[in-house]
């Protein structure tokens, strides 16, 4: 019997969906010619379309794929297959009219969604419910998540108290300190105002339901997951300049970025070499004569 699917080649595909998308989809489109009953290889394709700001073509690969696996009786007469198939297809639907500003259609789909997803996706139904006007001004006042205040009225002094806290040196939780904080070297103020005359939507990614990823080399800014990088992430609310986030980020080689390495003043000849730091740190007694 053919198989429907293949978990080692996908998973292979699935892990760079975010790092290198446009190989994603050279590479799910060669697997899904050999594995064509793989739908959540297609919605996964399609999510990636939407990543890459190609909504209109991945809402239509969403409509076929839904339509293939509602037609397939082996996949409506297993719950939880058609329910996991279910839940992940809305799930890109609610992206696709998010980002395509159809928010009454996004709306509506709120009401397909079970208690948990609910509130997993509480963030989206308030940007949603901010877009149509449905939130009320006694509850706009009582507001303590950042998120939710930016999206009502964007404020730039919330944001640059927001971000101070994203720095090694001031971040006051030791427990979060070697996770996507910046390094205390790292002159934020000054590459902010870089950030905000780069910020070029044609260079942007759609990864989440309503901001768009900005992606920047800096080298050594900061730790991601306790390990230096050289490159940022900023996340703006969709199809604006304000910036909602932005933090040190791996995987970022293979996406469009600018290079902002012209403000490191420790790039160059003026940064030490790692043995210039062994030096430093253990004495001249243990310098190797050449």
């Amino acid at each position: 019997m053919k198989k429907y699917w293949n978990n080692i080649e996908r998973g292979k595909i699935d892990a760079i969906r975010y790092s290198n998308p446009e190989d994603a989809i050279r590479r799910y489109e060669e697997y899904i010619i050999k594995y064509p009953r793989d739908y959540e290889a297609k919605l996964l394709y399609a999510s990636v379309f939407i990543t890459l700001k190609e909504f209109d073509y991945a809402y239509q690969i969403i409509e076929e794929t839904k339509n293939e696996y509602r037609s397939n009786i082996k996949v409506m007469e297993n719950d939880s297959n058609r329910e996991y198939l279910e839940k992940m297809a809305l799930k890109e639907e609610m992206r696709y009219f998010s980002y395509t500003n159809q928010f009454y259609k996004l709306y509506d789909l709120f009401f397909e969604l079970t208690s948990e997803q609910r509130e997993e996706l509480d963030n989206v139904r308030f940007y949603c419910y901010s877009k149509l006007g449905y939130i009320k001004e006694k509850d706009i006042s009582n507001l303590k998540s950042y998120a939710k205040k930016q999206m009502i009225y964007y404020n730039e002094d919330l944001f640059n108290e927001f971000i101070a806290t994203h720095r090694y040196d001031t971040c006051e939780n030791k427990y979060i300190r070697k996770d996507k904080l910046f390094d205390k070297d790292f002159p934020l103020h000054k590459v902010i105002k870089e950030v905000k005359k780069n910020l070029d939507y044609d260079k942007c990614t759609c990864t989440g339901f309503y901001t768009d990823q900005y992606v920047f080399k800096y080298d050594s800014c900061g730790k991601d997951k306790g390990v230096f990088q050289n490159y940022f992430k900023v996340l703006c609310l969709h199809g604006t300049s304000d910036i909602l986030t932005m933090f040190p980020a791996r995987g970022c080689e293979k996406l469009d970025h600018v290079d902002l390495n012209y403000l490191n003043e420790n790039q160059g000849n003026n940064r030490p070499s790692q043995i210039d730091k062994f030096y430093k740190r253990f004495g001249e007694k243990n310098k190797i004569i050449r």
